[in-house]
């Protein structure tokens, strides 16, 4: 039970001074007179009627006191709860490989409990976690989101990739221990950010990558940073890996003063994957991991009038790279001229017919989604014109033997490519209008980097390959990562993936690598943020009943019955 207006009780001590002058008021008064002495004892004893009425004195006076008590308590508004009042604060966590460089984690358990020590038995915390390590809980006692930090391990993931769920309701008081950069947003009125330090005690890797050069050698990139406040010595190894052998191919030894950051670059062989280790480190920072991969890649090169829209679908796609020479490009897109004779090329708006083909009846205002389509065509394959207008169109009339129609009106050929013939030759395909955004809206639609897609690809027909080396984070790997370590790596308790390199069903390597990881200490110690963080007010549950109306009927109903007993009977 809770009162409303505690300073209301002061009424009761006006009550007992009512109480108290009842008690030492004379009933009646009485005046002894010697002439009447005879008659004393029969005029001290109290008749029946007369012993009634003075108990229907004390009894309404006792009734009218019943009822100011019952005032002066419905004055108070007590509050009868279900449940104590009670906070509701939601604690978020950011529990990332940084907090795991030094303590292992133990100065987060620490920092959090010096905030649920704030909190009373009766309040309730709402856990706030990566989704990797639980997301958000259910409403607990402190004691027991207490015991569930001290059970949290560190997970293998920068502060800056997980995110962290609302508190349920939202806007909810909430206090976010973070490492310094973990990506958390800024604090609020009602939102506590506490920024915790991530100190090293060894050189870490800040980023890694590989590449192979024109004579076939593998460059590796990396940088090694010392954020210590004294200079070390840091040996660097790297491993070729390969599925049925390991080979140390670099040795380097770095000196790095207090603070340091270096960047080189090394040859090593091209193998199948690479493993970069620091000194004899076991923390994930000190270690990284790469992969090589052949990825298909096509040159461009772009000619002729510039269409925005081309140039947008040559640098969104990452298959793709723009050349200025057509004579290096796998394929050109011709727009409004001629393209060279020994490329393949798409011809858009072409300055005159394509060879051996005649002008057809120019169209205008043409809704393409009433040509024929040639559908299961590679070019044209889940290209939908519905929607497509052509203000001006001056289509050809095509020789089957030489060229297929792709899109045709009336037996005209609007797109067309060449047909198979029995010599080898630069292939190609025509389209019969201008991409102007004046012209036609094809160039807005989806159907037209479906269109350009498939163009490029035919005219390509795997033009080519390049290899690199790439990794991925454990969290960018995520829990279903199902494969078998081949080179250190192994399973966090959360599911991912430990750095490694690991091998796919059909062989494959694939690297995780943990780098980047930022270290530094905040401007303030958490221990001051955390004891400042402002607490929510205490709140009732929505069953709680107020018993101030119930005290009100009381007290009236006892003053009634009080004023009706002290009324004389007639």
């Amino acid at each position: 039970m809770s009162l409303g207006f505690p300073w209301a009780l002061f009424g009761l001590l006006v009550v007992a001074a009512a109480a108290v002058l009842a008690l030492i008021r004379p009933a009646r008064r009485r005046l002894i007179v010697p002439s009447l002495t005879p008659w004393l004892p029969d005029s001290t004893r109290k008749t029946r009627p007369a012993r009634r009425y003075s108990l229907r004195v004390v009894l309404s006076w006792l009734l009218l006191l019943l009822g100011a008590t019952a005032a002066v308590f419905a004055a108070a508004r007590p509050v009868m709860h279900a449940e104590p009042p009670r906070r509701y604060l939601a604690v978020g966590v950011i529990n990332s490989a940084e907090l795991d460089l030094a303590e292992g984690g133990g100065a987060l358990h620490r920092w959090t409990a010096e905030l649920l020590e704030r909190l009373s038995p009766a309040d309730r915390v709402q856990l706030l976690l990566p989704a990797v390590a639980g997301g958000a809980s259910d409403w607990m006692s402190p004691s027991e989101a207490r015991r569930r930090l001290e059970r949290l391990e560190m997970l293998p993931v920068r502060a800056d990739e997980p995110t962290l769920p609302e508190p349920s309701p939202p806007g909810e008081y909430s206090v976010v221990f973070a490492p310094v950069g973990a990506n958390v947003g800024p604090p609020g009125p009602r939102r506590t950010v506490v920024e915790l330090p991530a100190e090293a005690d060894e050189a870490i890797i800040e980023s890694v990558s590989a590449e192979v050069v024109a004579d076939g050698r593998a460059e590796l990139f990396i940088a090694v940073r010392n954020p210590m406040e004294s200079p070390r010595t840091v040996g660097l190894n790297v491993t070729s890996i390969e599925p049925r052998d390991m080979d140390s191919a670099v040795r380097e030894e770095l000196r790095l003063a207090a603070g340091d950051r270096r960047g080189l670059v090394l040859g090593v062989p091209p193998a199948g994957a690479l493993a970069v280790q620091l000194n004899d480190g076991d923390h994930p920072a000190a270690r990284a991991y790469l992969a090589r991969r052949r990825r298909p890649t096509t040159n461009v090169a772009v000619v002729g009038q510039d269409e925005p829209a081309v140039r947008r679908f040559v640098a969104a796609a990452d298959w793709l790279e723009e050349v200025a020479d057509p004579g290096q490009a796998d394929v050109v897109i011709a727009n409004a001229v001629e393209p060279p004779d020994d490329v393949p090329a798409l011809v858009v708006a072409p300055p005159s017919p394509p060879p051996g083909t005649e002008p057809g009846t120019p169209g205008e205002h043409v809704r393409l989604e009433e040509a024929n389509v040639r559908a299961d065509d590679p070019v044209m394959r889940h290209v939908d014109l519905r929607g497509v207008v052509v203000r001006r169109l001056e289509p050809w009339t095509a020789p089957a033997q030489r060229y297929l129609p792709l899109v045709s009106i009336d037996g005209e050929a609007v797109i067309l490519r060449d047909a198979p013939g029995p010599l080898p030759q630069p292939g190609r395909v025509y389209v019969a209008f201008s991409l102007d955004a004046e012209n036609t809206n094809f160039t807005v639609s989806e159907a037209f980097v479906l269109f350009l897609a498939g163009a490029v690809e035919y005219l390509a027909d795997d033009a080519g390959f390049a290899a690199d080396y790439e990794s991925m984070t454990p969290l960018e790997a995520g829990p279903g990562f199902d494969m078998e370590p081949l080179y250190s790596g192994g399973r966090h308790a959360s599911g991912l993936p430990l750095p490694g390199i690991y091998a796919d069903e059909d062989g494959l390597q694939h690297a995780v690598s943990l780098t980047g990881l930022v270290t530094g200490r905040p401007d303030r110690e958490p221990v001051e943020v955390a004891a400042e963080a402002p607490l929510p007010d205490a709140v009732t549950a929505p069953e709680d009943r107020e018993l101030w109306p119930v005290l009100a009927v009381a007290a009236v109903a006892f003053w009634l019955a009080g004023w009706v007993l002290r009324k004389p009977a007639i």
